[in-house]
């Protein structure tokens, strides 16, 4: 799925052909808003009482409260924009709530206009009134309605205006003016970063917007991640201690800001473009992430067979191993997971990727089931997905738990390991096909799949 955006420069372009006073006006009004976020007083410098960590966790106390508010409200809840701010915060306790009841509302029930966004007639899928009465927008739709309900409540939102890594962008290439837009809001006198088109759905190949489900990633996220998938024209908006250029934000693979609850340190990958020089490739994220599984493509098209491989070190340290079927530029996409029994993620992250040497890995890796990723891993050898036949292959693995080990072919044990020294050892030899890694864990007879290898 691909976040979505709509091209300012497009809608200003459709705007100056319906005739001059239209166009000045949208200049007028670019102009003022400009003004304003100059007016605004913001501090570069997060020093704050609570970490935005911290400030989403503490919205649990009160946030089953409110959804069920919000579906109360339902939409369009009222013939007003007003009517509906009011109701939705109505004699809620804090800002921090009611700004979290009306993103709720938006997000819920304002569904993106895609056919807007693909026709390039954008003049009823901006502004908040647009908005709120066909419960349909583009990000100025959304933003600008965040805006609006905001004060209504009392709440000081600015509307934020500029570049933004969404649907259809490639990795380090972006041309044009200014195509997005997305909001800040002032918390108990510190501003905080909100996205509320991104957090309410996205596009995927076919042009369809699918809504979100689980998490948001852009609610009060976090302005180092933010950084690297928006770029404000008014750098004060990037609320950082040193604010970064446009060419640098071009740099940066663009990083989900949930994935900071994720433990991903992106300090370690934090450009989009990387030399992998000779396969593996090796991604560390710090050792705080729980789960990494990855696909490989070349352009837009997915690179059959098992590319990337989790590995666990012995202190439960995670990498990700990236080969390539021969030389060349691809695109790894890396996912990253909270639960160890998950191997796809909402959450991803793209590089592109240039291999100029696979030939230890030019077959990639074994193919790890489930209960590779759910049994804590952590294997040595063989790394190499396709092993040889007729000759001996030495395995050498361990997993938490495990309390027997072996290898099959054709659904029948040919081997079993031999525990050595907290590893499962053994030198095996193969006959074309395919041969599987199986675990018991005490459970009787019952074994787990871990690992799955082509034998050649």
């Amino acid at each position: 799925m691909r976040q979505i955006f709509h091209y300012t420069l497009l809608f200003t372009i459709t705007l100056s052909v319906m005739g001059l006073t239209t166009a000045k006006a949208a200049q007028a009004a670019s102009a003022k808003t400009q003004e304003l976020s100059a007016m605004v007083k913001v501090s570069p410098i997060r020093s704050f009482p609570q970490s935005n960590t911290e400030l989403r966790k503490s919205v649990r106390s009160f946030s089953a409260d409110v959804d069920r508010r919000v579906s109360a409200v339902g939409y369009p809840g009222g013939n007003s924009l007003a009517i509906v701010a009011k109701k939705l915060t109505a004699e809620l306790p804090s800002d921090l709530a009611r700004l979290y009841a009306i993103y709720r509302w938006i997000t819920t029930y304002i569904e993106y206009d895609v056919d807007a966004y693909f026709s390039g007639d954008l003049r009823n899928a901006v502004g908040a009134d647009n908005a709120f009465r066909r419960g349909k927008a583009v990000c100025d739709g959304y933003s600008a309605l965040l805006q609006e309900m905001g004060a209504v409540a009392g709440l000081q939102i600015e509307k934020v205006d500029g570049y933004a890594k969404g649907y259809g962008y490639a990795v380090g290439v972006m041309t044009g003016g200014a195509n997005h837009a997305w909001n800040a809001v002032n918390l108990a006198g510190h501003w905080y970063l909100l996205d509320s088109t991104w957090d309410a759905g996205s596009l995927d190949d076919s042009g369809h917007f699918s809504r979100k489900s689980g998490r948001w990633n852009y609610f009060l996220a976090d302005p180092e991640f933010v950084i690297t998938s928006h770029f404000p024209e008014n750098p004060v908006w990037q609320l950082l201690p040193k604010p970064v250029t446009h060419n640098t934000f071009l740099a940066m693979a663009s990083v989900p800001p949930g994935m900071i609850d994720l433990g991903v340190d992106i300090s370690k990958h934090s450009r989009a473009h990387i030399d992998a020089v000779v396969a593996p490739y090796r991604f560390d994220f710090g050792a705080n992430v729980q789960q990494l599984s990855g696909r490989l493509r070349a352009g837009s098209k997915e690179v059959n067979g098992t590319w990337a491989l989790q590995l666990r070190q012995p202190d439960n340290h995670l990498k990700l191993l990236f080969s390539a079927p021969k030389a060349g530029d691809y695109v790894a996409i890396v996912f990253v997971s909270e639960k160890s029994t998950a191997t796809n993620s909402s959450d991803a992250i793209s590089y592109n990727i240039t291999f100029t040497d696979v030939a230890s890995y030019p077959k990639g890796f074994p193919f790890a089931f489930t209960d590779y990723y759910a049994h804590h891993v952590v294997l040595t050898e063989p790394l190499s997905g396709v092993v040889p036949a007729g000759k001996l292959v030495r395995f050498r693995l361990k997993s938490d738990g495990a309390q027997k080990m072996m290898i099959t072919q054709h659904s029948k044990p040919v081997a079993h390991l031999l525990l050595n020294s907290g590893y499962f050892t053994g030198d095996v030899t193969l006959l074309p096909g395919e041969a599987g890694v199986f675990a018991n864990y005490g459970t009787g007879n019952s074994y787990a799949g871990l690992l799955n290898y082509q034998v050649e």
